[in-house]
This record gives C-alpha cells, structure tokens and sequence, in this order.
C-alpha cells in the first residue's frame, strides 16, 4: 500500500473517531440538559480538552515545515495520534453517559 493510500486511511481513522467523539459528546449534553451547571461544566472541560489535544499535537510535532521535517509519514502519524487521544476521550464521555461511578471516569 502507498503512504498516499496509508494517509489517507489514518485521516479517515481520525475523522470517524471525531464523529464518534461529538455523538456521545452530544447525547451526554442532553442527558444532562435539565443541570445548567453540569452541562456548563462539561463544555467548559470538552473545550479545554481539545485545546489540549491540539497542543499536545503541535508538541509533539514542532516543526514549522512538518512535511519536510516528519517526511512522507506525517499525516499517518498525525492522524494516528488524534485518534487515539479522540478514543480515549470519547470513552471517557462514554463512561459519564452511561452513568458510571466518577473514580472510574477517569481511568480506563
């Protein structure tokens, strides 16, 4: 398979896991639209979330030319790391929609 073929699949990756993300992301926010002040809560931690995963991504891929300094590779690696930082997310959402007690939210 081609990098072309390789990144192209990642960003797919990436973009499901996205839509995934802003479901559970929505279904937690009208489990919990009758509490103004948990539903403010939860968009004040989503926002800071992906605050945080696009900065960690711009650490962990400094380089003003990224094409250049990552290679070919780049957008595979990129996508692949949103991913992950995307699944992880969700099931913690996943977690607070289905109820679960709050020291398990944070874990896996």
């Amino acid at each position: 398979m081609a990098q072309s073929e390789m990144n192209r699949c990642a960003d797919l990756d990436a973009r499901q896991a996205d839509a995934d993300l802003n479901r559970v992301y929505r279904e937690l926010l009208s489990k919990l639209k009758s509490d103004d002040n948990a539903t403010r809560k939860l968009r004040a931690a989503q926002r800071a979330w992906l605050a945080f995963r696009d900065a960690r991504l711009q650490e962990l891929y400094p380089a003003k030319d990224k094409q250049k300094e990552y290679g070919s590779m780049y957008p595979m690696c990129y996508a692949q790391v949103a991913t992950g930082m995307t699944k992880e997310r969700t099931g913690q959402l996943r977690r607070m929609l289905d109820g679960k007690d709050p020291c398990e939210v944070s874990g896996n």
